[in-house]
């Protein structure tokens, strides 16, 4: 029997399109075709202008969440599947806390809960496309006319929508990886491939540039007198990419993927066949992987934009002073900064000279972030169906136990290394973070990390499905 609250939902929930799960039958490079055709449309999303927006923006009020978020201002995929996110994890948070009821185990259940989800995630969408404009992320609404206004909320969300259920879609078995992951791990490859190879020229008033780390070397060596003066330009030019911020990101990335191979392999047999059917169940040191820290960046820019606009419309204020202040930016005018608050502790220290001349906000961002982290992975795999009760009734539902040990004491096995390596994952993960954005690696930290973990995953997948696992 279906839970109260979501009888309730359910006639609403068909308004939204539904991807049913991949049939067991499904080949690879059918996978692989609607993982290009969602990647394709996410691409194209990201260049299709907003309609109804002014035609020139000459300020910017949310560019410091773009660092996070890697999104580009005024197209239609600039909510992207944030709402959808943050509705995820209240609900699941609200499930876990016994306040909503769900069955797991109940398949129609499992499938209603899951489009539920989707429709809550459309609501928070709308709420938030409607919140940017009002916020004046595109100009008053006085100045878009009520028309225009309205035809960027429905853009907006409508692109968040289709974004969910291609999302949705990949999630079911006909892609290869998670949609959140491979999205997100596109638009970090896109950012730090342009700013490696971008040929753009930019004149700062002393001398034309590139706007890419490597043209840039190149063009310092061949064109300065002075070879060292070239070189120390291609290492460490300030505002823009460098050399230094290439080998720093290959660095990080090259590190979590070595990380990915920590695991403590426990041996399971079937109940039937014995030590002739023994395998090995892995319990990798990155188990939540890279989705705790794509929730930590949802509440971070939600928080964002909230204290931002609030400071826009009563000022300096108590609290303003504990959600957030802000100031703008005299090079860049109309970006604004956190300057204190909770928003100004989750900001990350964009240099390692930030780090330095500012130790008190180092030291608070980092002790917020290990503790977040660490919450946070610890709360998801009790959400995603990935604790260590789940994986006990996973293995013997299909009669496998660990080795030596009795089925009744498999979840105490597994409650010895499965929340450790959560919490103990989720902390090295932010403190990565946290390197990554000091040392400047292309794309923000935190992106970096989730592309890296969504790449070795894709790649297990895709050898599992090529063993036939």
């Amino acid at each position: 029997m279906l839970s109260s609250w979501m009888m309730m939902i359910e006639p609403f929930t068909k308004l939204l399109p539904y991807v049913k799960k991949a049939p067991s039958s499904i080949q690879m490079r059918q996978k692989l075709f609607y993982t290009f055709l969602a990647l394709l449309i996410y691409i194209l999303g990201q260049q299709i202008p907003l309609f109804g927006m002014q035609s020139v923006i000459e300020k910017d009020p949310s560019y410091w969440l773009r660092q996070i978020f890697l999104s580009q201002r005024g197209t239609v995929m600039e909510l992207g599947l944030g709402p959808t996110m943050t509705s995820q994890f209240v609900i699941r948070l609200l499930v876990q806390a016994g306040v909503l009821t769900f069955n797991r185990a109940n398949e129609a259940e499992t499938v209603l809960f899951g489009r539920v989800q989707q429709l809550v995630g459309a609501v928070f969408t709308l709420f938030q496309a409607v919140f940017h404009v009002i916020a004046g992320m595109y100009g008053s609404v006085g100045q878009l006319g009520f028309l225009n206004a309205g035809l960027i909320v429905f853009q907006l969300t409508f692109a968040s929508v289709i974004m969910q259920t291609l999302d949705e879609m990949l999630e079911n078995g006909w892609g290869v990886g998670q949609g959140s992951s491979l999205f997100n791990t596109a638009s970090t490859c896109m950012q730090i491939v342009w700013k490696c190879l971008s040929f753009m020229k930019i004149d700062r008033g002393y001398g034309t540039e590139f706007e890419g780390a490597i043209p840039a070397a190149f063009h310092y060596i061949f064109t300065r007198e002075s070879k060292l003066e070239a070189i120390k330009l291609a290492f460490i030019r300030q505002g823009l990419p460098n050399i230094l911020n290439v080998v720093a990101t290959v660095i990080v990335f090259c590190f979590v993927v070595w990380l990915q191979g920590f695991k403590k392999n426990l041996p399971i047999q079937h109940q039937t066949g014995g030590k002739m059917t023994q395998r090995q169940f892995p319990i990798k040191l990155l188990y939540a992987s890279s989705t705790p820290m794509m929730i930590i960046q949802q509440i971070s820019s939600t928080l964002h934009m909230f204290s931002q606009a609030l400071w826009k419309k009563t000022g300096n204020n108590i609290l303003t002073a504990i959600l957030g202040t802000f100031q703008e930016n005299e090079q860049r005018p109309g970006q604004v900064f956190p300057t204190g608050g909770l928003v100004w502790i989750m900001a990350p220290p964009y240099s390692l000279r930030s780090a330095f001349f500012h130790p008190l906000h180092t030291i608070l961002h980092t002790c917020v972030m290990v503790f977040m982290s660490g919450l946070v992975s610890k709360l998801w795999i009790g959400f995603s169906g990935e604790s260590a009760a789940e994986q006990a009734k996973q293995l013997l539902d299909n009669q496998w136990i660990i080795t030596a040990l009795r089925p009744c004491s498999v979840e105490a096995e597994l409650n010895k290394y499965i929340p450790t390596a959560a919490v103990t994952g989720g902390i090295i993960l932010g403190l990565l973070s946290l390197v990554a954005d000091v040392f400047g690696t292309l794309g923000s930290g935190s992106g970096l990390l989730m592309a890296a973990t969504a790449l070795v995953k894709i790649y297990e997948d895709f050898a599992k499905e090529q063993l036939g696992w």
